[in-house]
């Protein structure tokens, strides 16, 4: 069989979120901290999601992500980090999923991959600031300096590079009888690297069963 890539770690580097899993990654509850310049306290808004506030100075509450990013970007708040999005927890993290066998996988948020790239890449106003003025307060501490956030990724790469083989071998034994890949604590891009890879195996499938029916029909007119 060729080789086979599975959520290549270039490929999270690029942010490549596939399908829908973009949006409902953006859709995602994250934590903010409304800073000072937050000019209307005490406000709900009412999204498609459903509401979200008050908002009140100092006072951490549940926005989608998409509506963070917004906030954070004009100095109206600051983005506290996921609680698995920590060294230490991903230092945990990356002993068990070394210590489970190739056929289980530990449990992760379902769009771990696509939040780890935007809050850890995808910010910078938080080095240059909004609008090239000063960058949200307490913003530049939710996950760290350099040093804490080169290693949040390089854990983050060993943990992919873990499953992405568990999930590789696993694609693999679709050529025998008795297959059995557990998705249930895989995250969604993790699943629709799957879903794509399996097709691709469906497809070439596919293809050398018309080349076989191609042949025994060439037999057949042959022999007749």
């Amino acid at each position: 069989m060729d080789q086979i890539r599975i959520c290549d770690v270039d490929l999270i580097r690029r942010a490549a979120m596939i399908g829908n899993e973009e949006f409902e990654a953006l859709d995602t509850p994250v934590t903010v901290v409304p800073s000072a310049s937050f000019t209307t306290f005490g406000a709900r808004w009412e999204l498609f999601s459903g509401v979200v506030g008050p908002f009140s100075p100092h006072m951490p509450t549940d926005v989608p992500l998409w509506l963070a990013l917004h906030l954070e970007r004009t100095n109206r708040c600051s983005i506290e980090a996921p609680e698995w999005l920590n060294a230490t927890h991903l230092r945990q993290q990356l002993a068990e999923e070394r210590r489970l066998p190739a056929d289980e996988f530990t449990d992760v948020h379902e769009h771990y991959l696509e939040l780890a790239h935007i809050l850890l890449n995808q910010r910078p106003w938080l080095t240059k600031g909004a609008n090239g003025g000063e960058v949200a307060a307490g913003s530049q501490d939710a996950l760290g300096g350099p040093k804490a956030q080169a290693e949040i990724r390089v854990l983050l790469e060993d943990i992919l590079d873990i499953r992405r083989h568990k999930i590789r071998e696993g694609i693999k034994m679709l050529d025998t009888d008795v297959a059995n890949l557990d998705v249930t604590k895989l995250s969604r891009l993790e699943l629709a690297c799957i879903r794509s890879q399996s097709l691709s195996l469906m497809d070439k499938a596919q293809e050398l069963l018309a080349i076989r029916e191609g042949a025994t029909a060439a037999a057949a007119d042959g022999g007749g």
